[in-house]
């Protein structure tokens, strides 16, 4: 038995080396200037997003029923080695269309991990008797993760300028493949067999749509937690260099600002296992309206106080994240997890989608407008989700929820 779990025990370690491997993007931060200095324009380069999203959109669940049939292993690797092509691609790439093209394989390997690395760490806990201990772990591993991304971001741009725009490139590919041999150390974990997965692509599909039509609570909460964390990624990636400028903070500190924020959010995962097991009513839905409040206040206070609520939305998004993913596991089969948790993912690229594009087109007439109406989104639904969530409409935990009987 012990030589059965200690492979299982080594996968909580490997997947944990892995999100930190999958952190380390020091490309993010010279990224503009990198497609600029190949000859694009900030049209092409805005058109790049939408094949890079697009491609995500179209693959993430039919990867994510890849991992369910031929293994998470199997789905990790190869989408570390793909993710490697589409980025030595990007490296050499000196056209429009051959960045465009780089995007394909890049996100096609990037939509093989996702999902696939979840998959595979709550199955190996569960086969250990150790699934009660998932949404920590999962909080510890995106702490590590916020950390090892916030390294690459403060350290590309310089590498950047020492050795070059290339070398981030270069230096992200190298990682990516050396994340490809960390894989080949994990162990498939056993999968509890009903009888549900089915033999190709198309059919895993189907039977994870089957699934989630069946269990409407499994789908709000994949939405439930769709919308909290893509409100704080849109936060994050656009709109608070936009506030701090609002506010008039030097652009000096607009660094720092970006590095206090990823602490904010590595303290939230910290605190999440807490949060996954005290067993308080409302325990999920509170943080949720307090990032709502957090939005509106951000629309309201135009000076150095609103730093802080800045900080408060990555903390409280960070503390959801874990015990949001622990609830959905609990109420997925594990021969369809993989394919089920990409819809997750999905879901969050939808939110991304639909909120970006009306934030800003209201961001560009008035910021308050911006902030108020992604407030007031957040506390008219994430509390109408929740109310649906709820058995009876009563607040049951969202293990119950999750996993209710058949």
């Amino acid at each position: 038995m012990l030589m059965e779990r200690q492979p299982l025990r080594r996968n909580v370690s490997l997947i944990w080396l892995f999100r930190i491997v999958m952190a380390l993007q020091f490309w993010m931060p010279i990224s503009v200037i990198y497609l600029q200095s190949r000859g694009l324009t900030l049209t092409q380069i805005g058109l790049l997003e939408s094949v890079g999203g697009l491609t995500i959109m179209l693959a993430e669940v039919p990867t994510g029923a890849v991992a369910d049939l031929f293994g998470r292993r199997v789905s990790l690797t190869l989408g570390m080695l793909i993710m490697t092509l589409g980025l030595g691609l990007y490296a050499i790439a000196d056209s429009f269309w051959l960045v465009a093209f780089s995007y394909i394989p890049w996100m096609i390997g990037y939509t093989l991990t996702s999902g696939a690395d979840s998959a595979l760490l709550y199955d190996s806990m569960k086969a250990i008797g150790e699934e009660q201990r998932y949404a920590t772990i999962e909080g510890r591993n995106n702490t590590w993760e916020q950390g090892a991304s916030a390294v690459a971001v403060a350290s590309g741009g310089w590498l950047a300028i020492k050795f070059g725009l290339s070398i981030p490139i270069w230096l992200t590919l190298a990682v990516t493949a050396l994340g490809a041999v960390l894989c080949l150390g994990l162990v498939e974990a056993p999968v509890q067999r009903t009888g549900k997965r089915s033999s190709g692509v198309a059919g895993q599909v189907r039977v994870a749509v089957s699934i989630l039509f069946k269990q409407r609570i499994l789908f709000l909460l994949m939405l439930f937690s769709a919308l909290t964390a893509g409100m704080a990624f849109i936060l994050k990636q656009s709109f608070f260099q936009v506030y701090a400028k609002a506010i008039d903070l030097p652009i000096t500190l607009f660094g720092v600002l970006s590095f206090t924020m990823v602490l904010a959010g590595m303290a939230g995962s910290a605190f999440s296992g807490r949060l996954r097991t005290s067993g308080r009513r409302l325990g999920l839905l509170v943080p949720a309206c307090l990032m709502g409040v957090a939005f509106l206040g951000l629309g309201i206070a135009r000076n150095l106080t609103g730093i802080s609520l800045l900080l408060i939305i990555p903390f409280l998004s960070s503390l959801l994240r874990p015990a949001l993913l622990a609830a959905i596991n609990q109420g997925v089969e594990s021969e369809v997890r993989a394919t089920v948790l990409s819809v997750n993912s999905l879901l969050w690229s939808v939110v991304l989608a639909v909120v970006s594009p009306v934030a800003g087109w209201l961001a560009d007439r008035s910021l308050q407008s911006a902030f108020g109406t992604m407030g007031l989104t957040m506390l008219l639904v994430a509390p109408f989700i929740w109310w649906l969530v709820q058995p009876k409409r009563s607040l049951a935990s969202v293990a119950q929820v999750a996993n209710p009987p058949q």
